[in-house]
């Protein structure tokens, strides 16, 4: 148990230990009287017996920890207990009869009184007038809010169980056809946890099969400069999943490419927060979908460390670094329309660190309100010259009063690069949605730092800039009854957005660009089980004179399907 030092939510990383309940203990089901002297909770052991524990809250604030034990049931569980509006019993549920029926302990007395007799089943109940409850009755369709008095039931009978007796009139039939085991011998607690030995992942780590691929590529003058490749590829990975490897041989012969840039591997290795990448003709399946493209040719090894710190709800803290060396590139490794011309090979580095503590109210479906941190360092080693630059983030959003799930965001971003100020490796380029028509990132992508929708990507240079996004996220649309059974959308939700950037390069003078547009986005369920998000938006730039954007203008249209 722990207690904050102090009421704030800052204070949530620091917390004060009252006690530690001993391994193989779990608490639930806490609730605290109305009056706010009791806290009740329920303690289950090792050999899963349940206890209903109470608790005085003056002697928990001076860490005394005394828990009076109200009851200890050993083959059923004791769950959902409140405590009554007069506080003199806890109201709860328990399958005791076999079904979860509602029941009441007397604080006083410690004795356990029946509520109901269903043979369907009630939860969570709660008094909320003298006299009358509110459960959750159990029905085919889901959970049903229900009314009933508060009652106590004298007559009541244990269900039915078939298998018992199944069990009970076949005993011998059931021993010769061997479906009647003799029970495993009970062991202690103790004799288990002393006998826990190491996991090592290394020797766990087995072939987990293998399978044919489809990715794509690029081409030199092909549609839309990319190709398919056909290949396969092999997983090996441990059963607890804290080690996995792909290797991926592929094959695009009739690709427009050198010979040499028609073989493609692939090898993925990921081992706790570390990760090795090495590729030739690297090849990504989204390629196929563009118009953003990860595939490079030439050959890349990156060993990287992403650490993530989830555990304090609502905040979230990572870092990260990652060292990778290139060779016979055709772009650049963040900047997909930048060619590199007269470097054969490349190292780069790059180190981050994150911090976040973001909302969602009841019936969002994003992130609604908080802050989102970032700061990051990345340099190129090219042609025996050092290109640094740095880049810090800030996502600041809230709720708005003027409708229920209706948020604002301010996204801020800010960079400067210290190398050449004529040299590619010395520019950040911005442009796009950033979306593939087929996805497997997050939805919105107008987001990140680099987008700039209406202009083509990596249409806009800047050796120094300063962005912002004002973007204002509508109350969801929910739909019932809607769609066919195999597919239906659950919820639909605008986004309007603002961008402006002020780009900064040499020997031109300052430029700023403004961008605007909207986002549509709903979430699919295919097949009762399989989730997917649709999306659909409209942008449009504002540029200074004499700036290109591309065939298209200054208009662009994106849809885009993100996969599970």
């Amino acid at each position: 148990m722990t207690t904050p030092t102090t009421g704030l939510d800052r204070d949530l990383e620091n917390p004060e230990v009252i006690y530690a309940f001993p391994f193989g203990v779990s608490v639930f089901d806490t609730d605290i009287s109305h009056d706010g002297k009791w806290l009740s909770f329920t303690r289950q052991g090792d050999n899963g017996e349940h206890t209903l524990l109470l608790f005085n809250t003056e002697e928990l604030a001076q860490a005394i920890f005394k828990p009076v034990e109200l009851i200890t049931w050993q083959d059923s569980n004791l769950g959902q207990f409140r405590f009554s509006l007069d506080d003199k019993y806890l109201i709860g549920s328990s399958y005791y009869t076999g079904v979860s029926n509602l029941w009441q302990i007397n604080l006083e007395t410690r004795e356990m009184e029946m509520l109901s007799n269903t043979d369907i089943g009630l939860f969570a109940p709660l008094e909320i007038t003298p006299g009358q409850l509110l459960a959750l009755q159990f029905k085919r369709d889901g959970l049903q809010p229900v009314l009933l008095s508060r009652e106590v039931v004298k007559d009541a009978n244990a269900v039915t169980l078939y298998g018992q007796l199944a069990y009970e009139n076949n005993k011998e039939a059931m021993e010769q056809v061997g479906l009647l085991r003799d029970s495993l011998p009970r062991m202690a607690f103790g004799d288990v946890y002393n006998n826990i030995t190491s996991y090592n992942v290394f020797k766990e780590m087995r072939f987990a099969g293998a399978y044919p691929i489809i990715s794509g590529f690029t081409d030199t003058k092909a549609w839309n400069k990319m190709t398919p490749v056909i290949g396969y590829r092999f997983n090996v990975n441990d059963p607890v999943g804290l080690s996995s490897m792909k290797l991926t041989l592929g094959l695009s012969p009739w690709s427009n490419n050198d010979w040499k840039n028609k073989f493609h591997i692939d090898f993925d290795w990921k081992y706790y927060f570390w990760s090795l990448k090495a590729a030739w003709n690297h090849m990504d399946f989204y390629d196929l979908f563009g118009p953003t493209r990860k595939s490079r040719k030439g050959f890349v090894v990156q060993l990287a460390y992403d650490y993530s710190n989830t555990l304090i709800t609502p905040y979230d803290n990572s870092w990260g670094f990652s060292v990778a060396a290139y060779g016979d590139m055709d772009a650049l490794p963040l900047y997909q329309e930048i060619e590199v011309q007269g470097v054969r090979s490349m190292q780069t580095a790059s180190i981050y660190r994150k911090w976040s503590k973001t909302r969602t109210s009841l019936g969002g479906v994003m992130k609604e309100q908080g802050y989102q941190l970032g700061i990051e360092g990345y340099g190129y080693l090219a042609g025996g010259r050092f290109y640094p630059s740095i880049e810090a983030t800030g996502d600041f959003g809230t709720l708005l009063p003027i409708d229920r799930n209706t948020s604002f965001w301010l996204r801020t971003a800010a960079g400067h690069n210290f190398g050449d100020e004529e040299s590619v490796f010395g520019t950040t380029y911005f442009g796009g949605f950033r979306n593939n028509y087929v996805d497997n990132r997050n939805a919105f992508q107008y987001r990140t730092s680099l987008a700039m929708p209406g202009a083509a990507i990596d249409a806009i240079p800047a050796h120094s800039f300063a962005k912002a996004t004002a973007e204002l996220n509508l109350r969801p649309l929910r739909l019932n009854n809607f769609g066919a059974l195999f597919c239906y959308p659950t919820w639909i939700q605008c986004s309007l957005f603002g961008t402006g950037l002020s780009a900064w390069n040499p020997n031109t003078s300052h430029k700023m660009y403004y961008s605007t547009g909207i986002q549509l986005t709903t979430e699919l369920v295919f097949l009762n089980y399989l989730k997917t998000t649709l999306s659909i938006g409209y942008g449009h730039l504002f540029a200074p004179s004499g700036f290109d954007s591309g065939r298209r203008g200054n208009n662009e249209f994106m849809i885009s399907l993100k996969l599970l």
